[in-house]
């Protein structure tokens, strides 16, 4: 059915996310044998623990895209992904990029720091319980600091008592749907505190000061932040509150301005690109 598609179809190239969707790799087949180049662009967090992205054996795949087009030259080096080098392109993130222009960095922050924390399913119950104790530890200090708790989409069905513990505290914002976008959060914050999503990379496209959750897959997954010191790792509610005290006490926030995960003028770029590949067939 796929070939029959693609075939009345005949395209010059053809552009994919998820590229290790059981039909895109049908299709990524298919294209080889037709002559059809294929392009997958970034979607997310690629790195050593993305099985789909991490070959042993350096070969020809069928099943995978001719092309790869990254964030940034930094997504190129967290795997072993068997695209010639050639092939693979730094392009940057479109959708980013058009929520950083709506979205932009306060500049004059609220005489409230904001600590927007990031939850993931997969990490709800363990994230929940520290941020219960750290926001119960805070109630014996006195200081300016609201927290903000933002659901992962996929836990907007949950019910609201889900997270009963942490509404007791007064200085803590529940983010449970999707009538407030993520930018807008990142852009009115100071500290962002997360485990391994993605959405941590793009709040470093905010120059927020980043905590990181040191649970089973950190390491795998967001090594290379703590290795270039543009994260902190830390295991206890306790050490987290110490961190967020530290950056409370600064005059200044301190802010490294060159956003290495994310290259600017994406939507161009990877027009350009494009053009590139389908002039070459």
């Amino acid at each position: 059915m796929l070939r029959r598609i693609i075939k009345s179809i005949s395209p010059k190239v053809i552009v994919e996310v998820v590229g290790y969707e059981t039909n895109k790799m049908i299709i990524n087949e298919i294209a080889h044998e037709m002559g059809i180049s294929t392009i997958e662009l970034q979607h997310g967090v690629i790195g050593r623990g993305h099985i789909a992205y991490n070959y042993l054996i350096n070969r020809e795949y069928r099943h995978l895209p001719e092309y790869i087009f990254y964030y940034s030259d930094y997504w190129k080096h967290t795997c072993d992904y068997p695209v010639a080098k050639t092939k693979q392109i730094v392009t940057g993130y479109p959708y980013m990029e058009e929520q950083m222009r709506k979205n932009k960095s306060c500049q004059w922050k609220s005489k409230n720091m904001k600590v927007l924390i990031l939850s993931q399913p997969e990490f709800s119950v363990k994230l929940r319980s520290l941020i219960e104790d750290v926001l119960k530890q805070f109630q014996h200090i006195a200081c300016n600091i609201e927290f903000i708790y933002k659901l992962h989409p996929a836990e907007y069905s949950l019910p609201i008592e889900t997270w009963k513990e942490l509404l007791k505290y007064n200085n803590v914002k529940l983010v449970h749907d999707g009538s407030k976008s993520l930018y807008s959060l990142f852009a009115e914050s100071d500290i962002q505190v997360g485990v391994t999503s993605t959405a941590v990379f793009e709040g470093l496209a905010y120059h927020l000061t980043t905590f990181i959750y040191h649970l089973e897959k950190t390491d795998i997954y967001m090594k290379d932040l703590k290795e270039t010191e543009s994260a902190i790792f830390f295991d206890t509610a306790f050490e987290l509150v110490k961190l967020i005290l530290e950056t409370h006490k600064r005059t200044e926030r301190e802010m490294n301005l060159e956003n290495k995960f994310f290259v600017k003028n994406s939507l161009n770029n990877i027009v350009h690109e494009i053009q590139k590949v389908v002039e070459q067939r």
